[in-house]
């Protein structure tokens, strides 16, 4: 009797330090039969005799996926909607993220858009493709998104105030890698709208006024649930959603290769994004998405008109205790 009673708390004794030791790591854990459930810094779920931590952060990298090719598209598009030909213009972006409560990471996105003016009432017609990756800072976990975007864009001019619009939309394809929490790969819908208005505030001294502009953004996006495969667990259906504001004050200078225009913004982003629902052999629950969608982002960069159509755009930016960059390159038929 007394070696049965011995046994079973000699294997929780060897289970429980290990288990104490990796708290704060995703993963799947069996416990002794009759073990009490051990206390861990990352939400868990016990199911039988499994234990099931869960890590938030890298189930929740779509979202910031989903800002980062979002946005930069939206500006993308803006630079060149009021082309009345056709055009075709690709960007990248890199930066990192600070979270107080979670993972930080680095991340970077790169695309291209091909556009159409339409020759009517200002409209024009693009499509574009966009993929990013993220690299979480335990050096294990990494998400990455590929989206094909297509949509329409307006411009016209009422007084001195110039003002465009741009809606997009296109199916994503997410994914998640690391041996923590396991392959997902699921996807998804991202929907973008953008509204810009700006004019002159002075007359200044170089190739044209100084600007002031001002721009607001929303995204939407919808991922289908999946398997988390080493998890042994499923997740639900989520939408995550982020809207930005952004004021921007600009001048053009003349110079002997053509027009650069410093430039500095602002802009202002706040997004929520759906609990995550993880269901496990028949038990589930629901886990807070790291908060990866509220940060305000200071930039200052130049843009570069040059002849026969080519342009550019170098920017520099500061966001969430982060420094990150951006490089555009356009071509105007």
């Amino acid at each position: 009797m007394i070696r049965r009673l011995i046994l079973p708390l000699a294997l929780a004794s060897l289970a429980l330090p290990s288990l104490a030791a990796a708290q704060d790591r995703a993963g799947v854990y069996d416990l002794p039969a009759g073990t009490p459930t051990p206390a861990t810094d990352l939400p868990a779920l016990r199911s039988g005799d499994t234990l099931t931590v869960i890590d938030s952060a890298p189930l929740s990298q779509s979202d910031l996926m989903m800002r980062e090719a979002g946005f930069g598209f939206a500006d993308l598009v803006q630079d060149n909607s009021q082309s009345r030909g056709r055009w075709i213009a690709g960007y990248a972006r890199w930066g990192g993220q600070q979270v107080d409560d979670a993972q930080d990471s680095d991340f970077h996105t790169r695309g291209f858009v091909l556009g159409q003016g339409l020759g009517w009432q200002g409209l024009s017609a693009f499509v574009g493709y966009v993929q990013g990756q993220s690299d979480m800072e335990d050096g294990d976990h990494y998400a990455r998104i590929r989206t094909y975007l297509y949509g329409l864009a307006t411009d016209g001019t009422r007084g001195k105030v110039d003002y465009g619009a741009t809606l997009f939309s296109g199916g994503t394809h997410n994914k998640l890698a690391g041996t923590r929490t396991g392959g997902v790969d699921n996807d998804g819908r991202l929907w973008g709208l953008s509204l810009r208005a700006g004019g002159p505030v002075w007359a200044g001294t170089g190739a044209g006024p100084m600007r002031f502009d001002l721009q607001t953004d929303y995204l939407r996006h919808e991922t289908e649930g999946g398997a988390v495969a080493d998890l042994r667990a499923d997740t639900d259906r989520r939408v995550a959603h982020v809207t930005r504001l952004k004021a921007e004050l600009s001048m053009p200078v003349d110079t002997d290769w053509g027009t650069l225009t410093p430039y500095g913004s602002l802009a202002i982003e706040r997004g929520e994004g759906d609990d995550i629902d993880i269901a496990v052999s028949g038990a589930s629950t629901s886990v807070p998405a790291t908060d990866l969608l509220d940060r305000e982002v200071l930039t200052v960069g130049a843009e570069m008109t040059l002849p026969a159509g080519f342009g550019g755009r170098l920017e520099i930016s500061h966001a969430a205790g982060e420094t990150g960059a951006a490089l555009a390159v356009t071509k105007r038929f």
